[in-house]
């Protein structure tokens, strides 16, 4: 299960990642160039941008999570017994799963009612920016599960 997920998140969705935050840095500029150097701004490069950077950073947060690079405070946790330590990630864990099914769940609700709504420059359907959020949270729930079960067979 470790390989599919380092397989999924550190090669898949890093990928995406990468190609999102290029795509990115490009929109930006061009919206630059064309309002200062042209002096007549695109329309769409705004609205694109938004998209791209909602996508970028939900799916850059489902590789923290996978890298554990996510905000902690490690003064307790450091003065922790290693049994109290790996109850404690349990415990974490169990949270960011429950997080991730609320994601899931809210977030499929909020794609199924703006599932017929077009954003207003690019005529898209507006379930493209939201259907990130699911996804993330499946992602979540995914990463969470695993590292639970690695944390149980390391008690055992």
């Amino acid at each position: 299960m470790e390989r599919l997920t380092d397989l999924l998140f550190e090669k898949i969705v890093g990928n995406i990642v990468k190609l999102l935050g290029g795509v990115l840095v490009l929109t930006i500029l061009l919206q630059i160039l064309a309002r200062y150097a042209m002096n007549h701004p695109f329309s769409w490069t705004e609205e694109f941008s938004r998209l791209v950077f909602i996508w970028f950073c939900m799916l850059s947060s489902t590789i923290t999570l996978k890298r554990k690079l996510h905000i902690g405070i490690d003064f307790v946790y450091n003065k922790l017994s290693l049994r109290s330590r790996k109850g404690l990630e349990i415990i974490i864990h169990l949270f960011i799963f429950l997080f991730g099914l609320l994601l899931l769940y809210y977030g499929s609700k909020l794609l199924l009612t703006t599932i017929d709504q077009k954003t207003e420059i690019l005529r898209w359907p507006s379930a493209v920016y939201f259907s990130s959020v699911p996804l993330v949270g499946m992602f979540y729930c995914l990463l969470s599960s695993v590292e639970i079960l690695k944390q149980v067979k390391q008690t055992v």
